[in-house]
């Protein structure tokens, strides 16, 4: 049957997700970056969301990964989805946003940062896009820190 193969990794994938089978974070996480050009590639990107969330070992370590993939400069088919499936790990994504700020970063991933950051909490960011692209390392951590405040204090968390 063509497709076959696709198909038995989606069905492999919802079965983990159903049953909570652990020991797969690594491989579902694999599977989630690879660029896949079938049909049914969405479905399996879902179902491999499901199953990561399903069998999650460690929330900080599921906000990272999802944080970094949707803040990367050169997105993957799947860097929307995990932007969009940050908000149950907003306070663990918040966190790695403001630390990824104040890190050497090539500007369009800084960018990315500020963006997804900014719709994550709903607080806007105290500096605007050309601070973030051409700011020192410390003068970011330091307006990262004030947007820190800034999101504690609307209490939108």
């Amino acid at each position: 049957m063509p497709g076959g193969d696709d198909l038995d990794v989606l069905a492999g994938l919802r079965f983990i997700e159903t049953r909570h089978i652990e020991g797969y974070q690594k491989r579902t996480r694999e599977i989630f970056t690879t660029r896949l050009k079938s049909k049914i590639g969405q479905e399996i990107y879902k179902a491999c969301l499901g199953a990561m969330r399903a069998t999650e070992e460690d929330r900080d370590s599921t906000a990272r990964f999802l944080t970094l993939i949707a803040t990367r400069p050169v997105p993957l088919p799947t860097s929307r989805m995990a932007q969009d499936t940050l908000q149950p790990y907003r306070r663990e994504a918040e966190e790695v946003l403001l630390a990824e700020l104040g890190n050497a970063h090539p500007p369009e991933r800084l960018i990315r940062c500020v963006q997804v950051l900014h719709q994550l909490s709903r607080v806007a960011p105290p500096e605007q896009p050309p601070f973030w692209r051409k700011a020192a390392r410390q003068d970011r951590q330091n307006a990262a820190e004030v947007w820190r405040q800034r999101i504690q204090s609307a209490g939108v968390r």
